[in-house]
């Protein structure tokens, strides 16, 4: 028995420790977030739409067949009095069955426009769709990089308590000598519990972080190591690629096709006809019975009543595709002030960053300085402390610094589109 339960033991250690060690990249997230966000299922329905309205257009071309049925009585008949000749006339009730088949032979191109019309109307609302579905990125780019922002200071909080303790140890050891008062052992001690707190508060943050990325992917993210942190990207790309940009265009698109048809639809149309039927008279009038009979021909028409709204018509379309290039005028001039603004703060923070260590370097000195002058008692412990806080919030400045230009650069990423 124990054969068949190791093997087994074995795999579900190793599914266990695959599932604990899973990461999630910055990419596989917007990947999870898009497949996850209910909205994705219109897409699909989109498609079905688009196919079920051009096939129900496509059949414009086949023969339309009404049937019908009549039977009628009239007060007067048709007669012609000829003494030589004796002419019977048609029975006042009078019966009728017919087949009418009409078939479009040529419909001025209307039906070829309307396919063109539904192909661009699927294709705006599939433009609209992915426009929806992008917005999610920047979500996934706030709680992602929030989390590992707040990781970050979680680290550094916990850098500093261990720097917190290992000075109080070196307090409490002055203190049984003498050389320091016992209180300063206590604050020493007040000043760790203090940085636990924040601690307890910056890990609520990461959880609540890390609670919505998990509901937007579908995936289950319990600690903020599993988020790899993305590579600084030097260069950035600067063609325009935001889904907006095909919404506009597919709006364009199917006004254009709307204008067109306003013409089409005032062209002539041509038609081939024919009916069947079992009636009484047919058509003979003058044989009083019932009698099958057929007739067949084309049929041109042209109503120039499509001219009465035409223009407006017209007019109300250019004016449709005027107000689509201001809406990505404003777009295009939003969106350069926000990369302006990005560009910006980019420069920033890269000379943030240039003197970071230098910063660093020379408050460790002044640290080190101020330890020595609290051990011959020059300065108070509370001294000691600021130098001490000073260093690691040097420290965090330089991870918060790195941390914000990589969001700087997504955030570009997104406002570009690429």
């Amino acid at each position: 028995m124990n054969k068949f339960l190791l093997p087994l033991f074995i795999l579900i250690t190793l599914a266990t420790n695959a599932q604990r060690s899973y990461q999630f990249t910055i990419d596989s997230c917007y990947k999870l977030a898009t497949n996850n966000y209910p909205l994705i299922k219109r897409a699909a329905l989109i498609d079905k739409s688009n196919e079920y309205s051009l096939s129900n257009i496509q059949k414009g071309y086949l023969p339309q067949i009404i049937f019908g049925a009549q039977g009628t009585y009239q007060s007067d008949v048709t007669s012609i009095s000829i003494p030589i000749v004796k002419i019977i006339p048609p029975s006042k009730d009078q019966y009728k069955a017919t087949v009418d088949v009409n078939e479009n032979i040529y419909d001025g191109g209307v039906i070829v426009q309307q396919k063109k019309i539904q192909m661009a109307s699927s294709a705006l609302e599939t433009a609209n769709l992915k426009k929806d579905l992008y917005d999610i990125k920047q979500r996934i780019n706030q709680l992602y990089f929030g989390a590992l922002l707040l990781d970050a200071q979680l680290k550094q909080n916990d850098l500093l308590i261990k720097e917190l303790k290992d000075t109080k140890a070196r307090v409490d050891a002055t203190v049984v000598n003498g050389a320091t008062y016992k209180t300063d052992g206590d604050a020493m001690q007040a000043e760790i519990l203090t940085q636990q707190q924040r601690n307890i508060e910056i890990q609520a943050g990461i959880e609540n972080y890390l609670s919505m990325l998990s509901a937007f992917i579908g995936k289950k993210v319990d600690n903020s190591s599993h988020l790899v942190v993305p590579n600084i990207e030097s260069e950035r790309n600067s063609a325009i690629n935001r889904p907006e940009l095909a919404v506009f265009d597919s709006q364009n698109q199917l006004y254009n096709h709307q204008l067109t048809l306003i013409d089409l639809k005032s062209r002539p149309k041509l038609s081939a006809f024919a009916e069947g039927g079992y009636g009484k008279p047919g058509l003979n009038l003058f044989k009083n019975e019932f009698s099958l009979f057929y007739i067949g021909g084309l049929k041109l028409s042209w109503s120039p009543s499509a001219y009465y709204t035409s223009k407006n018509e017209k007019l109300l379309m250019e004016n449709n595709l005027k107000n689509v290039d201001i809406q990505k005028e404003t777009f295009l001039f939003n969106n350069n002030l926000e990369r302006i603004q990005e560009n910006s703060e980019q420069q920033k923070l890269n000379k943030y960053l240039e003197s970071d260590d230098t910063i660093i370097s020379l408050k460790e000195k002044v640290k080190a300085s101020a330890k020595a002058k609290y051990e011959n008692g020059v300065i108070t412990l509370n001294d000691l402390l600021k130098e001490i806080d000073a260093v690691e919030q040097a420290k965090l400045n330089k991870e918060v610094h790195q941390l914000k230009l990589l969001i700087n650069q997504f955030t570009n990423k997104f406002t570009m589109g690429n």
